[in-house]
């Protein structure tokens, strides 16, 4: 019989957990992509950015209901929301480009508790950019 210590420390479960757990927090986070509601749990890391990106995800999918000539035929799931992270600025440019150029461009300052957070909106026909305010500053328009 092991030791009492081998199941407290070094359970596969628990020896598991924390290799999950390392390796979450040391890989480079890929760039997330929304695409309803649903997908906006990824945002929970920054609240600010998950109310605008929900706040302008629920306006794009009232105005494919309002505006589209046969609202059953419209699927919202050809759209997606993209919110790139740090490790995707090498690309982002490249990415930038081959989408051309843009409808809408949005620079978002929320001012709270004395400091202000840049996010920016880059709309596209066919996707969304949100440039959160952890790598907005190394973002430029």
């Amino acid at each position: 019989m092991a030791p009492l210590f081998y199941y407290q420390f070094y359970s596969p479960i628990r020896i598991t957990f924390w290799l999950g757990f390392l390796y979450a927090y040391t890989k480079e986070t890929p760039m997330i992509h929304i695409r309803n509601i649903s997908d906006c749990h990824l945002l929970t890391y920054d609240p600010e950015l998950q109310r605008e990106v929900i706040s302008y995800l629920l306006y794009c999918q009232y105005e494919l209901q309002e505006y589209a000539d046969d609202p059953e035929s419209q699927e919202f799931s050809n759209f997606v929301f993209s919110v790139p992270q740090e490790s995707d600025l090498t690309v982002l440019n490249d990415m930038l480009n081959d989408l051309g150029t843009p409808e809408e461009t949005v620079q978002i300052s929320i001012k709270a508790d004395g400091h202000i957070i840049t996010i920016y909106r880059i709309v596209y026909p066919t996707e969304v950019l949100f440039i959160p305010p952890a790598i907005s500053d190394q973002f430029s328009l």
